[in-house]
């Protein structure tokens, strides 16, 4: 994405009525949160749910 679509972008969501922006946000936050479901499942196929959640929990939080 180039500077003038970020710039762009930025210029729409700001444009939004703050409880669209709030809806666009949990959107993407359950879009990244479905991304690394689905990676670490991938790699750990029998892993359950509950040890699932804590793995997602942990890259969400990771403080590097």
């Amino acid at each position: 994405m180039t500077s003038k679509d970020k710039e762009k972008h930025l210029e729409i969501l700001k444009n939004l009525p703050t409880n669209k922006r709030l809806e666009s946000a949990f959107e993407l936050y359950e879009f990244a949160r479905n991304r690394v479901a689905s990676e670490i499942r991938r790699q750990n196929p029998q892993m359950e749910q509950s040890e699932l959640n804590k793995e997602i929990y942990k890259r969400f939080i990771r403080n590097d």
